[in-house]
């Protein structure tokens, strides 16, 4: 706008074609161009020159820059983390000028530390790192990167990676990829869902590597490395295998009778273990095995006492998978959530709702009826 040009083109390429999601300012320039003629690509090219701009794409792009600065050569390499290639005009001279790049990596190798996080959604990321780079260089900066985002992950898949990275088959950077994608772009603290979610694609790609990260984490939880109460440990404790599966009868059992199941790394079936354990089974949304727990009266009873303790929107999400069973004309949240906006304790209707499975009740005066059955007249005033 300020060299007097039309902003409509600009604004349209980015609408179209998503460009608000690139991180390379070379593929968005790259990407725009191509809405121009050759006449509007030129004009921008002078304008480039005359007004000394910080960054030259245009002239980056067409490789008309005698010496490469800092800024372009970090942009150059941006472009290559997304798009696996240099832009077609450096293609005749290509090997030099990856040369010029690892040469900049080298002597710096935070920059890719740096980079990376802006391209973890990228396919084939760690491919194109290891071109500009090496195998070590990718896996240093990932574990490194993981270790920001949590110290218990680092130390549990750093030897496993450490043993697995040549594997021949994992020349394919799956589970680096992977790495980056969940863990490293997932939520700031990493959670349960995330935890488990990662699990479980690790086991569907290789067996062996899945194998190897449970020994690992079964040592390390034996040890006190990490501690039985972080996310990493329920995550493990509840995707660990018996014999490759654990069924949902065996769970059931666990809490019904309270012994341990022998791949649990708990050292006690408390009712903190417990609540812990269905928590995770609701952040997974296990429609059918919640319900089977609340239908059995000795189970609910156990968990009870742990759900009226916790935050309110832990019993929300429990309410939320037990009456999504059988559509109804009121929402029990809803109700709860009425309940607290008036400043009144929702302890006594949400036990009314398990004890008396109120969630399958499709009248709401019933519900209410029943619920009043736990009040004694000054409450009900």
């Amino acid at each position: 706008d300020k060299l007097n040009l039309s902003t409509d083109n600009f604004f349209e390429a980015i609408i179209k074609k998503k460009l608000w999601k690139e991180p390379s300012a070379l593929v968005v320039y790259e990407r725009f161009l191509g809405y121009l003629d050759a006449d509007n690509i030129k004009e921008l090219l002078d304008l480039e020159f005359k007004h000394k701009l910080r960054l030259n794409p245009i002239s980056l792009l067409d490789n008309k820059k005698r010496t490469l600065d800092k800024t372009d050569k970090l942009e150059l390499i941006k472009y290559f983390l997304r798009t696996g290639e240099l832009p077609k005009s450096y293609q005749s001279n290509l090997s030099n000028q990856l040369q010029v790049l690892k040469s900049f990596i080298k002597s710096d190798q935070s920059i890719l530390r740096y980079l990376i996080p802006e391209f973890n959604q990228t396919e084939n990321i760690s491919k194109a790192v290891v071109k500009l780079s090496s195998k070590s260089v990718l896996f240093k900066s990932v574990l490194s990167l993981l270790k920001d985002k949590n110290t218990d992950m680092h130390v549990l898949l750093k030897p496993p990676l450490e043993k697995f990275k040549d594997v021949a088959y994992s020349d394919d950077f799956y589970v680096l990829d992977l790495i980056l994608k969940r863990l490293i772009n997932g939520p700031n603290t990493l959670n349960l869902t995330t935890s488990i979610n990662f699990f479980k694609e690790i086991k569907q790609y290789s067996k062996e590597l899945s194998a190897v990260i449970f020994e690992n984490g079964t040592r390390l939880l034996d040890d006190g490395k990490i501690s039985m109460r972080s996310v990493v440990a329920q995550a493990l404790d509840f995707y660990h295998k018996k014999e490759d599966r654990i069924s949902e009868d065996e769970e059931s059992y666990q809490l019904h009778n309270e012994t341990l199941a022998v791949w649990s790394k708990s050292k006690s079936t408390d009712a903190e273990d417990a609540f812990d354990f269905i928590d995770s089974k609701i952040a997974l949304k296990d429609y059918k095995f919640i319900r089977t727990i609340f239908e059995n009266n000795h189970i609910k009873n156990k968990l009870l006492d742990q759900f009226i303790k916790a935050e309110l929107t832990k019993k929300n999400e429990l309410l939320t998978i037990l009456e999504a069973e059988k559509a109804k004309s009121f929402s029990l949240t809803s109700i709860l959530q009425d309940i607290d906006k008036l400043n009144l304790s929702t302890d006594n209707f949400f036990e009314a709702i398990i004890k008396k499975k109120l969630w399958k009740e499709p009248s709401a005066l019933v519900v209410y009826e029943r619920f009043l059955g736990y009040l004694d007249a000054d409450n009900i005033k």
